[in-house]
């Protein structure tokens, strides 16, 4: 029993992941041979999988980028916990998208709440609206679009319009600000970047097999 266990074990020495918990237990086994009327117990030790550990983290969240033209993409800012790309489009439009490196403990609304705070000090008179809000229960996946527009944006000191998209995955959340120079978003420009959003879906990063759909 020991040999095959070491021989299991051993598959998964090239793991560079710790597992998310192991569980461990004793198992009464009667010997053939009594002696002195003991028992043998035998120590095994059961190892429940989580999607990251022993396999490398396969979601990412898919866009229909090409839909909207040819778009630039500066080098990847990357910390311990996530991965932002600085994305702009031959239309003018800038996004900025966020990967965290593991699924946020909070809400996808707690997010929000959260950036909208962070955001108030550069838009002193902005207007914040929720756009759409899922929590997991109406939706495959839990998610919100939000926008927070202003005719006046304090880094720069022009008008300045932003509408954000936070999506929790299994496996990462996702961030993403499209901001556009423009005091308020027009009616057919706010229709066309919900509609984008509501495009994406969480997918397997190296076959594109869709896990999950808005």
């Amino acid at each position: 029993m020991g040999e095959l266990l070491k021989n299991y074990l051993s598959k998964y020495d090239s793991c560079q992941q710790s597992p998310t918990f192991v569980l461990f237990f004793y198992v009464k086994i009667p010997t053939i041979r009594k002696i002195h009327d003991m028992n043998k117990f035998v120590f095994l030790s059961l190892f429940i999988f989580f999607s990251s550990f022993c396999f490398a983290q396969t979601e990412t969240l898919s866009l229909p980028w090409s839909s909207l033209g040819e778009w630039t993409a500066e080098s990847p800012e990357e910390s311990e916990s996530e991965t932002t790309w600085m994305l702009s489009s031959d239309a003018g439009v800038s996004m900025r998208f966020t990967e965290y490196k593991e699924v946020l403990t909070l809400s996808a609304d707690q997010a929000m709440r959260g950036l909208m705070r962070s955001a108030q000090p550069d838009y002193p008179k902005g207007k914040m609206s929720i756009l759409e809000k899922h929590s997991g229960f109406d939706s495959e996946f839990e998610y919100v679009l939000f926008s927070i527009e202003g005719k006046y944006y304090e880094p720069t000191g022009k008008p300045r319009s932003s509408m954000y998209m936070v999506v929790m995955g299994d496996e990462h959340t996702y961030v993403l600000t499209l901001s556009l120079e423009v005091a308020k978003f027009s009616g057919k420009d706010k229709k066309r970047w919900i509609s984008f959003f509501k495009q994406g879906s969480l997918v397997e990063k190296e076959s594109g097999e869709v896990f999950a759909q808005m």
